[in-house]
């Protein structure tokens, strides 16, 4: 099984749909997932481990990492947009606060 950290870009191929180019937010070992953003939104979506794999460019020629993935979740300075009476307790920017 492959082992990811947060900011990998990995892919999720279930095989019974077209594979989705995502970038891991955090990993919870206990549930063997990982919260995964696929959008330009700062959402990500828990998904088994099992069900990723790393993204590899010469296996997913289709699939291109776009920076915009996440929002500003993975910005080395936080993210602008921080609000924090709407962002989670995952959200960068409110561990900055912490």
């Amino acid at each position: 099984m492959a082992e990811f950290k947060r900011g990998d870009w990995v892919v999720f191929a279930p095989g019974y749909e077209s594979p989705e180019i995502g970038r891991v937010a955090s990993v919870n070992v206990e549930t063997n997932a990982c919260f995964v953003c696929y959008t330009h939104g700062c959402t990500a979506a828990m998904t088994a481990i099992e069900m990723l794999e790393p993204y590899d460019p010469e296996r997913f020629p289709d699939l291109v990492p776009d920076e915009r993935i996440g929002h500003h979740r993975f910005d080395e300075g936080g993210c602008p947009d921080y609000d924090p009476g709407a962002c989670f307790a995952s959200c960068r920017g409110r561990e900055a606060d912490d």
